[in-house]
């Protein structure tokens, strides 16, 4: 898309969001250049995440909107679940289908030039910065999924955005003088005067039907603002602003003021927020193209600290560590304990004999015990067959797991990956680099973000009537390989599994 092709007549300025809503939906918009190369850079890597890739993806707006409504599309969720947060769609669309997407992108720095661009760079920045903030507040609540609080406030002027792409070069040239004019907090006002409506409507219509999520739709259309998850995000983006406009003027210290007394925050803690937003969105900005004018909205001082050497990761609380007096230590590593095996045996035969205690949680938990605590694995990962056998659906994780991936349901019958091979396996397989072609070729990107290596031990769990699920387990997060011991011990805890689910009947 040439912003050549956007000069419309003004009289189409003034259209309602719902004709601005049809156009954008007409239009396949950008993504920016640098989004796709850290995109391309987690691809290329040989042990990736999905975590990893979130974070390329979720610093661009115009990216997330695509990969959660492709995850929302009837292709991926057939109705089952609504995706409403970046991190979840990175996961139901899987690398395969983000490699196709950002070969066939154009770029935002080739599509649009001039004030355009440098309108749609600000905004965005604005956004991401908010976001940050968003997802802060949302675990300073202890939020129990702040990941889709930050994707609401990174979407949270997703309407304005796309706007800047299609409306007359005039009318962007003029939000963007009255905005310097009368501040970023009078955004809403420049908006109904250039115009005609504020564009949170087309964020809210874009929310509504392309299924960005419900939260996004209630930020945008200024519903149950008592939610404390919608008070998250409107509490960023009006401290955002505030110190865009002011760095310490008196609309910085009436927004910290009201956030201390509703979240319950120290302004210590708030203010290392502060800093440490604007230390990311500088590092945001250097990566994207913006010039030290557009860095210089988050000019405090701890945006003129040194960059941190690696990217942020999400979620983003560490910055509070030192006020908590938390470490992060590296764990131990497990090793093989026969008498410990014997003892979860044990127990869980005891299980199966007291039909007073016989539930499926249990026996999991002992199951996952025996191996991490028996057998020396590290994590372990319990998957359940649903919907007439089309998907597994993750059940339980033990261990450093990605927590996104909780409750996931994978589709097993789509198409062919380890997991289908599997599940007609009679035998645990020992996935490695030495393993035939046929299996290592199965190693999808659904396969790949519960375990990120070529070393772990998968098997399916067999009921009465057949499969009910699959049971993985390795040693990623003490980085160590699996030996035949470990083979093992996998296989006495794999065959109690199997004989207490005919025993429970589940």
């Amino acid at each position: 898309m040439s912003p050549n092709t956007q000069n419309d007549s003004n009289s189409q300025t003034y259209k309602g969001p719902n004709y601005w809503f049809r156009q954008i939906g007409r239009q396949e918009f950008p993504v920016f250049r640098q989004t796709v190369l850290s995109v391309a850079r987690v691809l290329s890597q040989i042990k990736s995440s999905s975590t990893e890739m979130a974070q390329a993806v979720a610093r661009d707006p115009f990216l997330a909107v695509r990969v959660v409504r492709m995850a929302n599309s009837a292709f991926y969720s057939a109705g089952i679940q609504r995706v409403s947060s970046v991190h979840r769609a990175v996961i139901v669309v899987g690398f395969d289908a983000l490699r196709h997407l950002c070969a066939s992108v154009d770029f935002v720095e080739d599509s649009f030039r001039g004030i355009r661009l440098k309108s749609i760079q600000r905004h965005v920045l604005l956004s991401y910065h908010q976001a940050l903030l968003a997802q802060w507040f949302a675990e300073s609540i202890r939020d129990g999924a702040p990941e889709e609080v930050y994707s609401a406030g990174l979407l949270a002027d997703i309407g304005l955005i796309h706007l800047l792409g299609m409306i007359p070069v005039s009318s962007v040239l003029a939000l963007s003088t009255n905005l310097e004019r009368h501040g970023l907090e009078s955004q809403e006002d420049v908006e109904r005067q250039v115009l005609g409506f504020a564009s949170r409507f087309v964020t809210a219509k874009m929310a509504s039907d392309w299924k960005l999520g419900d939260l996004l739709e209630k930020v945008a259309r200024d519903h149950d603002v008592g939610d404390p998850r919608v008070k998250c995000v409107r509490y960023a983006r009006a401290l955002t602003r505030a110190l865009a406009q002011d760095p310490e003027g008196r609309s910085v210290l009436a927004a910290r003021e009201a956030i201390g007394d509703e979240l319950k925050m120290s302004q210590m803690s708030l203010r290392r927020m502060i800093d440490a937003a604007a230390r990311w969105a500088r590092r945001w900005g250097c990566d994207y193209g913006l010039d030290e004018e557009e860095l210089a909205l988050f000019s405090s001082e701890g945006a003129a600290a040194a960059e941190p050497e690696a990217e942020p990761e999400i979620p983003l609380l560490e910055i509070l560590s030192e006020e908590q007096g938390s470490s992060h230590a590296v764990p131990a590593a497990r090793e093989p304990d026969d008498s410990r095996q014997l003892e979860i045996i044990d127990a869980i035969h005891a299980l199966l004999m007291d039909r007073n205690r016989r539930n499926s949680q249990e026996l999991w938990d002992l199951v996952a015990d025996g191996m991490r605590n028996g057998a020396g694995f590290d994590r372990v990962a319990v998957m359940r067959l649903a919907s007439g056998g089309r998907f597994l659906e993750v059940r339980g994780l033990y261990g450093d797991f990605d927590p996104g991936l909780e409750g996931l349901m994978v589709p097993v019958t789509s198409y062919r990956n380890l997991f289908t091979y599997c599940l007609d396996c009679p035998e645990p397989l020992w996935v490695r680099d030495e393993s035939p072609d046929e299996i290592r070729n199965l190693l999808g990107p659904e396969v790949l973000q519960f375990f990120g290596s070529r070393d772990f031990i998968l098997a399916r769990v067999m009921g009465r009537g057949g499969p009910v699920g699959l049971i993985g387990a390795d040693r990623r997060e003490t980085d160590r390989t699996l030996d035949e011991e470990a083979l093992r011990g996998f296989r006495r805890f794999w065959r109690c599994a199997s004989v207490a689910v005919e025993v429970l009947e589940i």
